[in-house]
């Protein structure tokens, strides 16, 4: 009996890296189902391998065993596992709608632990789709009341990461520590243009003639995280801010599920403020 595992390798580059972790898997007994690897000059060398291991191997031994090997950090997951999501959402929501609906159609290996929303609208969202929904008003809170809520809300839920949906409240350090959960952000433009609110007015005043959408990972400074997938659309003198941000909506909706499905199939590897993503 084997366990399938996606081990994930980040290491200062040098010579016989691929033939270091190959060689390891073929000595624990392994086979390599799938393997890809990238070279960041100067900077680090990325390796996404899916093996298969004797289920007598201990996955946490193998994860310390490579690290030391490589002098790198190294994560590894069983392939299958499902992640856990808390989607938060404000006042818009075409972005949540459609993470909603994709998880439906089970086209990512993704359960919604719960929705969470400043806002009542979307009440409904979380009853059509039955699962739990948690409104955390602003009511005059300072922000950090606010975060302290929604926090003691999120102690009722088990979750593995947080997507932001259109979430339009700036999220501190400290909340961000302790949902001990990385989170994902989509922003309604073309980052590092148009960062915060207004985007697609913004980008009405400076005549662009690009609109685009970020899905990144959520960090103390704003709209400034790793980027993970981005989407462009060309626009003309005749689209208004609400034909830009109708046409923004669909590419918002593009990028988020794309990154998505990299986050939870383990593709994605960062180093520093930068995201390597290994393709399907």
């Amino acid at each position: 009996m084997n366990q399938d595992v996606v081990v994930l390798v980040s290491a200062p580059d040098r010579a016989g890296l691929v033939a270091d972790t190959t060689s390891y898997v073929r000595d624990i007994g392994g086979n390599i189902a799938e393997a890809e690897q990238h070279t960041i000059p100067g900077l680090a060398f990325v390796q996404r391998m899916v093996i298969s291991i004797p289920s007598t191997q201990s996955v946490e031994v193998m994860r310390d065993e490579i690290a030391v090997l490589t002098s790198g950090e190294v994560t590894c997951h069983l392939l299958g596992t499902r992640t856990r999501i808390a989607l938060f959402v404000s006042r818009a929501g075409h972005a949540a709608y459609d993470v909603m609906s994709k998880v439906a159609l089970a086209e990512n290996p993704i359960d919604v632990a719960c929705i969470v929303s400043d806002q009542p609208d979307h009440a409904d969202l979380a009853r059509r789709f039955d699962v739990p929904f948690v409104e955390v008003k602003v009511d005059g809170r300072t922000r950090e009341e606010h975060e302290s809520a929604v926090l003691e809300a999120l102690d009722s839920f088990d979750f593995d990461l947080v997507v932001l949906a259109r979430y339009m409240r700036i999220l501190s350090a400290d909340f961000l520590e302790r949902i001990n959960a990385p989170a994902i952000n989509v922003h309604h433009a073309l980052l590092p243009a148009f960062i915060g609110a207004g985007a697609y007015q913004r980008a009405w005043d400076r005549g662009v003639k690009l609109i685009g959408a970020t899905a990144h990972y959520a960090t103390v400074d704003l709209d400034e995280g790793p980027i993970i997938a981005q989407a462009s659309t060309a626009v003309s003198h005749r689209d208004g801010p609400d034909d830009l941000a109708r046409r923004g909506r669909e590419l918002e909706c593009a990028v988020l599920a794309q990154a998505l499905s990299a986050h939870c199939q383990y593709r994605v590897l960062l180093t520093g403020n930068r995201t390597i993503i290994f393709e399907d």
